[in-house]
């Protein structure tokens, strides 16, 4: 459910400012909308140091060190003082490696010719005797300067490098290398002491890695200080009234209007208008709240005015990914696997993925039993318990295209079901209904192209009053542009049908790659009984069969995993979500508040 919001206009004596914004950040439920583009050297401070600081912590997430972390975890090392000597190992370690860069090219420059001291060629051309290193390709023969003497250093793939001396100036047709200021062995020790001062440095970073927790919570301060200080500059001021707007849930104003009797706050709170930018809460049930990090990984949240769709979502990811997947062996990995990642990889991790992992595992698991798919072991070698738990029909593939399509139809119908309700009795309803007649014409359509059935012979009315029904809605709501694009409209939604075959044909691929790898360890096994000796034979195919089973359905089920992010969340997101309307325009509401002890004063 998104929760309703209503829009808040806070006014304060000026003078009061800073005690009010303390004080309804300590209330934590206005989402607060500038007045004016926050603006000031403060501000661009704040932004500084945090980015200083989230800067300072990916550095130091990149290492670890399990000794470091255990001998320096009593420092009295503050987080400021961490994050500006990160900064200054970070600048350290950046020079060193551009320095490091310069003595490699000098380095590649220098190889060629050998080690040579550049200092006693400057002495000799003082004395009157010329020196010049050259490089020209190709293995011909050249002919010096008259007067110059050639001495040949080295010839290889990328041509001749040679010395040209003579007691005169002279030029010649040939790369000359510019006299460098270092030998080639100054070089090496440079370079050698270049990249143990990088080591050294790199190491104090990795001894830091022990604060990495310390700058994480000093970053939320940091991000809380720069949030009062956006809201104090963003604040309107009109003589000696100063003014905040933000948007504040429903079920909070009771709350804000006792916070403003006790601070002597003057308030209009108001419905949004239509135009207004309303950020969105979404109140989930409690049996969809798993599905909160997948949003949030997505980085999607519907606009305002649109509908939660999260409880529809939940439960047809939850097929698609039983279905994608489709082997009650990789379910029951994934059962076994999630309580281990839960309590002892992440134990203090958010446990909403994991819940949700048990979904989806528990229902891979059931597709896998109905349709007898276990690890792509041949049906016949299974006990017959699990032989009699499978539904004979869905090993049809007509009768598994002809499910898919079905899933979509239903998916689809409920979009413009759904639709229709919150329309009411809107004429736009009765388009929606004319779509759902039309989905189900088109899945018959669909299913009599892949699978040869006959189509209905209620289905010519149907498919007819469902056009006539767009029609009419569309004509009464006078949408022009839609009415003359609905032969599109028509062709996208036999397209958005088909397109859930998906699910059949990636379940089926699913299996052939496991039957692949597992008929790819039994030859191998096979041959290794066969053409080595008895013991040895045994042992070289059972590891042979183990490596190949373990990659084999390990990349299977990253595969899969893929599959379900792209191919479940897409039919979701972008076939219902075109059906319902959906846009997913909206952003997060996110309340001025407070998840620290600081109390921050002015600094204005």
């Amino acid at each position: 459910m998104i929760v309703k919001m209503k829009n808040v206009l806070l006014l304060c004596l000026a003078h009061e400012s800073d005690m009010s914004l303390n004080a309804l950040r300590e209330l934590g439920i206005l989402h607060i909308k500038h007045t004016q583009e926050p603006r000031g050297d403060n501000l661009d401070n704040a932004r500084t140091d945090l980015a200083k600081a989230e800067t300072a912590l990916n550095t130091l997430s990149t290492r670890t060190n399990k000794q470091a972390a255990e001998t320096r975890r009593e420092t009295t090392i503050q987080a400021n003082e961490v994050i500006d000597l990160v900064d200054q190992l970070v600048k350290e370690i950046n020079s060193l490696n551009d320095h490091l860069d310069i003595l490699n090219s000098k380095r590649i420059l220098l190889e060629p010719y050998g080690e040579f001291d550049p200092a006693v060629i400057c002495k000799l051309s003082e004395s009157g005797i010329i020196i010049k290193l050259y490089h020209i390709t190709g293995r011909k023969p050249f002919i010096p300067p008259e007067g110059v003497d050639a001495f040949p250093i080295r010839t290889d793939s990328t041509g001749q490098y040679f010395a040209l001396i003579s007691t005169s100036e002279f030029d010649f047709n040939g790369k000359e290398l510019a006299l460098p200021d270092m030998s080639m062995s100054a070089v090496l020790n440079e370079i050698e002491k270049t990249e143990s001062n990088i080591k050294a440095v790199d190491e104090k970073l990795t001894d830091l890695h022990c604060t990495a927790n310390m700058v994480r919570d000093f970053i939320v301060i940091l991000r809380e200080k720069l949030a009062y200080i956006e809201a104090q500059n963003g604040m309107g001021v009109h003589d000696k009234i100063s003014y905040i707007t933000g948007f504040c849930p429903e079920h909070s104003v009771q709350a804000l209007q006792e916070k403003a009797k006790e601070n002597g706050w003057g308030l209009v709170i108001r419905d949004p208008a239509p135009g207004d930018k309303v950020p969105t809460l979404v109140q989930y049930p409690a049996w969809v709240k798993v599905m909160r990090p997948v949003f949030k990984f997505l980085g999607i949240v519907p606009g305002y005015r649109e509908t939660d769709v999260s409880s529809s979502f939940f439960i047809f990811l939850s097929i698609f990914f039983a279905m994608i997947v489709g082997d009650a062996g990789y379910g029951l990995l994934f059962l076994i696997l999630t309580p281990y990642l839960r309590y002892r990889k992440f134990a203090h991790a958010n446990p909403e993925p994991f819940r949700l992992l048990y979904v989806f595992s528990v229902s891979t698991v059931i597709w896998g039993i109905l349709t007898g798919n276990y690890l792509a072991i041949d049906f016949e070698l299974l006990p017959s318990f699990l032989q009699k738990a499978r539904i004979d029909w869905l090993v049809n593939q007509n009768n598994s295209m002809t499910f898919s399509l079905l899933l979509g139809a239903i998916h689809l119908t409920i979009a413009h079901a759904w639709q229709a309700i919150r329309m009411g009795r809107d004429t736009g309803s009765l388009i929606q209904a004319g779509w759902i007649l039309v989905i189900w014409s088109i899945f018959f359509i669909a299913r009599n192209l892949l699978v040869g059935s006959a189509l209905p012979y209620w289905f010519t009315p149907v498919f007819t009053c469902g056009i006539l029904a767009i029609l009419a809605g569309l004509i009464s709501k006078k949408q022009w542009m839609d009415l003359g694009m609905l032969a599109l409209s028509l062709v996208s939604c036999f397209g958005d049908i088909m397109s859930y075959l998906r699910l059949f044909a990636l379940g089926i691929a699913t299996v052939k790659v496991a039957e692949a790898f597992n008929g790819m360890a039994a030859d191998l096994g096979a041959w290794f009984i066969m053409n080595t000796g008895e013991w040895l034979g045994l042992i070289l195919a059972v590891t042979a069969v183990l490596i190949i089973l373990l990659i084999g359905h390990g990349l299977n089920i990253i595969l899969c995993a893929m599959s379900v992010l792209v191919h479940g969340v897409r039919l979701n997101a972008l076939e219902f979500s075109l059906h319902m309307g959906q846009e997913w325009s909206g952003f997060e509401y996110k309340p001025f508040a407070e998840s620290s002890s600081l109390k921050i004063k002015s600094t204005a």
